[in-house]
């Protein structure tokens, strides 16, 4: 009599913790399910009768009537949503008609907005920086699109406008001003079309778009404004289309022909010294931060404002001497640079030009102290000498005749195995650049190998070599296996003559990872569909005879699912109304002991009702 209260003791107490996690329908028992709907976690408005909630999975929604309102970058005027990288989702509910300044500046986390046909205008700003997004459809109903309105969106890759819109049109996954042919922005995968609808590359149009490689100019076009390309850091490629009679390309920069100023160049950039090119323009280099050197020829007599800032790589620069005049901020925010060789030919240095080089120690001036003086004074920013050189040794009356002094190198182009490669040097002292050939290296450099064809017991395998150098492939044949090797993958584990499997693996799946010639039947000795979930109790015969026994966790029952009629099984295991022996034991097993217990059950019924997963041994 004890031993029976005694079972039905731990009968009750190990159903109680199974009805405390879940429903268990084997006993007639239903709890309430959890609400897993999203909750709203943040709102406010952001316009004058436009409002805003953000809920638990990251949608932003505003809605409302009447326009955004418009922020600032900086400070407290700044945008509720900036720089919140939990925001994954934008929806804007039709009666919004301006999506403000700013709005969503740097939302990183932003992969997606809906725009609806009521929205006219979008503001300065609006997404710039929202590197997360992939995609943009403008509705017919905007029309109004500012300057940077979608800057450094570096991941888009689509950009349509709807049809319909009388102001705007897509082509070429760019957005263009239809009556005025005005490109205003462009993405990483944008094509300028060149079947003359677009005359003017307007401002900004393609700022901050990393992941743009290469661009070519059409022959209509006949404008480009200011910073149209400025940090796009990636361009490796620029070409103006023959015929265009206000534009040319050389060395990957774009030059205004009549002007012979140099308005755009990459990081491969190379300013052509056949005296085509007299003034490096504003903003020039802007943000080119993989220009590791840069030569300016002797023709060059003017260096535009923020022509070189932002270009990280530069170290040294050697300006020559008729060079007279260098722009405000030309070298700001240049953090590699170190030194600067500046001649006396120089009489006007701008407001700032050399502000946060952070690595900035020496300039190499050929004039004298005096002649600097009056070179480097701004008479409207008295400051300005300071925010540029208040750390940087100025040595006078530098001799340009000097022996170079090189530096390590740096790889251009790397030698192949058959072909020879490039190196460039640049000196120390006054920042000129050397390029010298690297021999091609002659022999392969083969690396481990990788299987490409495996080995059966009846065919020879092939593993395949890849040289590390040049991408040469070579084979070798792989002997045929003496024995089948054992599965061993992370949904499927060969151990002490079971088979253990994750839940809905199928057959088919598993005869891929036996390989050919290799089986699955049923408890009852039935060939098992291709598509059919493994179930326990199954057998799995392989090429060589090697016979295994199907274990799913979980699933003692062997109908290849996991419910709670297992976990019921396991739960009268655990109290010794049962006696599995076997893969019904070795199914119920999941908690890690050796023994069958209420843990076994509870886990088991956390799995039937997805709240968990079972380990698969």
């Amino acid at each position: 009599m004890r031993k029976t209260a005694v079972k039905l003791t731990s009968f009750l107490l190990a159903a109680c913790l199974l009805l405390a996690l879940a429903p268990l329908s084997g006993f007639g028992i239903f709890l309430p399910v959890r609400s897993l709907a999203a909750t709203t976690v943040d709102s406010g408005t952001c316009g004058e009768n436009v409002s805003w909630t953000l809920d638990s999975d990251g949608t932003l929604t505003i809605s409302g009537t009447g326009p955004m309102r418009n922020y600032l970058p900086l400070g407290n005027a700044s945008s509720p949503f900036q720089e919140n990288s939990s925001i994954k989702n934008v929806v804007i509910v039709s009666g919004v008609t301006s999506i403000g300044k700013c709005a969503f500046t740097g939302c990183t986390g932003l992969t997606n907005v809906t725009i609806p046909n009521s929205v006219m205008a979008i503001e300065v700003g609006a997404f710039s920086g929202c590197t997360g997004l992939t995609n943009v459809t403008i509705p017919n109903s905007v029309m109004t699109i500012a300057v940077g309105a979608f800057s450094g969106c570096a991941g888009l890759t689509s950009v349509t406008v709807a049809a319909g819109n009388t102001v705007y049109h897509s082509a070429g996954n760019c957005i263009i001003e239809t009556q005025s042919k005005t490109l205003i922005f462009g993405c990483k995968t944008g094509v300028i079309p060149s079947d003359g609808s677009v005359t003017v590359i307007g401002m900004a149009a393609f700022s901050g778009c990393a992941g743009l490689t290469s661009v070519t100019i059409p022959a209509s076009v006949t404008d480009i404004e200011d910073a149209a390309f400025s940090g796009c850091a990636d361009l490796t490629t620029v070409t103006v289309a023959e015929g265009n009679t206000v534009y040319h390309s050389a060395g990957n920069c774009i030059i205004e022909t009549d002007s012979k100023t140099l308005i755009f160049g990459c990081k491969t950039g190379v300013i052509p010294s056949d005296g085509s090119v007299t003034g490096i323009g504003d903003k020039a280099f802007s943000g080119c931060t993989g220009l590791k050197g840069v030569t300016i020829p002797n023709s060059v007599t003017s260096i535009g404002d923020n022509a070189f800032t932002g270009c990280t790589g530069l170290k040294t620069v050697a300006i020559p001497n008729s060079v007279t005049s260098i722009g405000g901020w030309a070298f700001s925010h240049c953090a590699g640079l170190t030194r600067v060789t500046i001649p006396s030919s120089v009489t006007s240095i701008g407001y700032a030009a050399f502000y946060e080089c952070e690595s900035f120690t020496d300039v190499y001036y050929t004039g004298s102290e005096e002649q600097w003086n009056a070179a480097s004074n701004v008479p409207d920013h008295p400051e300005a000498f300071e925010l540029s050189f208040a750390h940087v040794t100025v040595h006078y009356n530098y001799d340009p005749v000097h022996e170079h002094v090189w530096d390590e190198g740096e790889i251009n182009t790397p030698a192949t195995c058959g072909a020879a490669g490039e190196k460039t040097y640049v000196c120390t002292v006054c920042g000129v650049t050397k390029t010298e050939t690297v021999a091609a290296t002659g022999e392969h450099v083969w690396n481990g190998g990788e299987i490409t064809t495996p080995a059966t017991l009846t065919e020879a395998g092939e593993k395949t070599f890849t040289c590390t150098v040049c991408g040469a492939t070579r084979t070798e044949p792989v002997e045929k296996l003496t024995e089948q090797p054992k599965i061993d993958s992370d949904r499927a584990k060969e151990q002490n003559g079971n088979l253990y499997s994750a839940p809905e693996l199928t057959a088919g799946e598993l005869l891929a990872l036996a390989g050919e010639g290799a089986s699955v039947k049923d408890q009852k000795g039935a060939s098992v569909a291709a598509d059919k979930p493994l179930g326990s109790g199954m057998t799995l015969t392989k090429a060589d005879g090697t016979a295994l026994t199907v274990v799913v966790k979980g699933d003692n029952d062997g109908d290849g699912a996991i419910t709670s009629a297992d976990a019921r099984f396991a739960l009268r295991t655990a109290v010794e109304l049962e006696t599995p022996d076997g893969w019904r034991l070795n199914a119920s097993l999941v908690a890690g002991g050796t023994e069958v217990t209420s843990a076994d059950a509870r886990a088991i019924l956390r799995a039937a009702v997805e709240l968990d997963t079972l380990p698969l041994i």
